[in-house]
């Protein structure tokens, strides 16, 4: 009994690996008016991801609810084992106050700045996460469908992005970013400077950008 609990000891002490992880907001589940005009979806952002051996989240659709527990469920991982190189895929629609941005959720419909908080995820909660990864980790955001439906004090679209120290942020259209993500961000060598020098038409590079390094550095 002694050296099993010995063994035990042991292995509970062993510093747990951490993970290559990716958040996926996509389109699973999500209601046709606020659907992006693109055949893109969130499994071609899913099969590079996975392929390159990051563990996948998604909720299992656009409800506020399962979007925040999928959310949390990498907020976990960040709290117990770690997460070495994050990637945080949020696509459209997407609103902003004067305060904050939100990937929306199916039911936004009318959301002001009393409620918004609970219809979609902070942009901001999502750059916390990011900058709290063990390695690099990069938020690519695609907007899609411009959604107007909205209340008091929330407008469409991201607006002034407020960036998080320690994340790189990439914007633009789906199929964009698709291809930004499969030729550049999961290639090793690539760095974020580089890849910013020759981004596709309509897409961003933002944020924290150290020169000669990448996501797979």
């Amino acid at each position: 009994m002694r050296v099993v609990s010995f063994i035990a000891g042991l292995l509970m002490a062993l510093p747990v690996q951490a993970a290559d992880v990716a958040l996926i907001l996509g389109d699973i589940g999500q209601v046709e008016t606020m659907r992006a005009e693109t055949t893109v979806t969130a499994t071609d952002f899913a099969i590079p991801l996975r392929e390159a051996g990051f563990e996948i989240i998604q909720p299992r659709n656009r409800s506020s609810g399962n979007m925040r527990l999928a959310a949390r469920r990498l907020e976990t991982l960040l709290e117990t084992s770690g997460v070495d190189r994050l990637v945080i895929v949020a696509m459209g629609p997407v609103a902003h106050s004067a305060r904050e941005a939100w990937v929306l959720s199916n039911g936004a419909t009318g959301a002001s700045s009393l409620n918004v908080g609970v219809t979609g995820v902070p942009v901001g909660a999502l750059s916390d996460m990011a900058a709290a990864a063990q390695g690099s980790a990069v938020l690519l955001i695609a907007p899609g469908r411009r959604f107007e439906a909205l209340g008091i004090g929330v407008q469409p679209g991201l607006g002034e992005l407020k960036l998080r120290e320690g994340v790189a942020y990439v914007i633009g259209p789906p199929a964009s970013l698709v291809a930004v993500l499969q030729d550049g961000l999961l290639q090793q060598g690539r760095s974020y400077d580089a890849m910013a020098t020759t981004a596709p038409e309509g897409v961003e590079f933002l944020g924290d950008l150290p020169s000669g390094a990448g996501l797979m550095d």
